[in-house]
């Protein structure tokens, strides 16, 4: 067992370069947001100071917009192409948007006069900073030779040769190419080294920060895996999206242009800091609220379980959470002792409690689980935590190690979806549960804390 729990943490936690070989892609990135974040405040002082408004609304207002500006990724994002103009849809939606709330709020529903000032002179002075934060950025890139990320470029055909031939017309981009790789071979085509490389060999030779990946021979089912151990590591990656040429990537915000060439820059997780550290405040708090409030109900569950079948209230049971690691997970007894481990095995219900039957219907034996959430154990929503048996048996399906790449929860994704429990394919867990790892966002965790509290009311 200990065996196949390394593995699964390698495959989980795995990085495409040796120990040896850190990644810089995240340090060369912050210092470029840091750049963009220090000409936010440099705007934000010159309207403080030029409309002499040091009132609580324009303080909201600035705070607001940092704090936004940080969640969204504007401070952390690689930039392919550094245009005020393409950007400034995104700068006035993620300016304006927090103004509004903390003006509104900060009047009590209306807009004072100085705050509509304030917000009104922060905008385009926001936007002033960006158009002198990008020049300077290709002047540094032409000049110096600042913020030039090494690439790997990896993929075969046209389009990967259109990709090369800009960025190597196009120096301001910062974009290096040091490498070319066919994913089907992961060899090295475009430097003729004439040794087979694999491409984690490659990004730590090259000390690359980012990998782009173009049309290719390897079919998308065997390059999603590999994608994903990409992900989990602070290296930017690009893809180019199929069908492109009709508009494929449009209503994508992560996509940007090189030559007519939709990329669409797949986040990991050192981007998503802030979020995930959203994420876990969030979790606190509605589980402490969650136990608050469910306390009569959690109080009652245990005593019907004490009464009415012998053995402890709380069932303990050893599951894995992220990356592999093992932890106790609690939930109410609902089966009699010695069948705990029936429901996983399609069991007879005859086994399950008469008080257990309507706990499961009810979900309310999953209510203690609010105490893993609390101890980090778990989050409120993620993938369903496994028994490690299970997990042993259930490697060899494609993408299940994937789906340990975050903390596991008490609801899910695959279980709104009606996929959960014996009798439901695992396959399709394992898909639904990586599709919103893939798609992870706080809209998308509250979607499915919806879609848990509708299914809970009516009993399913």
């Amino acid at each position: 067992m200990n065996t196949v729990l390394d593995a699964l943490r390698i495959t989980v936690g795995s990085s495409p370069r040796s120990a040896d070989h850190r990644p810089t892609g995240a340090g060369r990135h912050a210092k470029e947001g840091w750049l963009i974040a220090g000409l936010d405040l440099v705007a934000i002082a010159v309207a403080t100071i030029s409309l002499r408004d040091l009132s609580v609304g324009s303080m909201m207002c600035s705070v607001a917009l940092l704090v936004t500006s940080s969640l969204n990724g504007t401070y952390r994002k690689p930039r392919l192409a550094t245009s005020t103009l393409l950007e400034l849809k995104s700068i006035v939606q993620t300016a304006s948007v927090p103004l509004v709330a903390a003006a509104t709020l900060a009047g009590l529903g209306q807009f004072s006069p100085s705050t509509i000032r304030f917000a009104a002179f922060v905008v385009p002075a926001i936007v002033a900073g960006r158009v002198v934060c990008f020049r300077l950025l290709r002047s540094l890139r032409l000049r110096r030779r600042w913020f030039v990320e090494p690439t790997v470029l990896v993929g075969t055909g046209r389009i990967a040769d259109l990709l090369e031939t800009s960025f190597d017309r196009n120096p301001r981009r910062g974009i290096e190419i040091v490498a070319r790789l066919d994913p089907s071979t992961e060899a090295d085509a475009a430097r003729g080294s004439g040794a087979d490389l694999s491409l984690g060999d490659v990004v730590a030779q090259t000390r690359a920060t980012r990998v782009i990946i173009a049309f290719g021979s390897l079919p998308d089912n065997e390059l999603a895996p590999w994608l994903r151990t990409l992900r989990s590591n602070p290296i930017e990656v690009f893809v180019v999206p199929r069908l492109h040429d009709f508009g494929s990537s449009s209503g994508d915000v992560r996509a940007q242009s090189c030559n007519g060439v939709p990329l669409v820059w797949l986040p990991h997780r050192e981007w998503r800091r802030e979020q995930v550290a959203v994420k876990r405040t969030i979790d606190v708090v509605l589980s402490l609220v969650g136990i608050v409030i469910a306390f009569p109900l959690l109080l009652g569950a245990a005593v019907a379980v004490r009464l009415t079948s012998p053995g402890p209230i709380v069932f303990r049971q050893i599951r894995l959470g992220r990356d592999g690691r093992l932890f106790t997970m609690f939930k109410f007894r609902t089966m009699f002792v010695g069948d705990d481990d029936a429901r996983l095995t399609g069991p007879d219900r005859s086994r399950v409690t008469g008080v257990g039957a309507v706990l499961r219907r009810l979900s309310i034996d999953e209510l203690p689980q609010l105490v893993n959430v609390l101890r980090g154990d778990m989050s409120i929503v993620g993938p369903r935590p496994e028994l490690p048996h299970i997990v042993e048996q259930c490697l060899v399906i494609p993408g299940y190690a994937e789906r340990h790449r975050v903390p596991v929860g008490i609801t899910g994704w695959a279980q709104v979806n009606g996929l959960r429990g014996a009798g439901t394919s695992l396959e399709e867990r394992v898909a639904h549960d990586n599709y919103y790892i893939d798609h992870w966002s706080l809209w998308f965790d509250a979607v499915v804390l919806i879609r848990t509290l509708r299914a809970a009311t009516k009993g399913r």
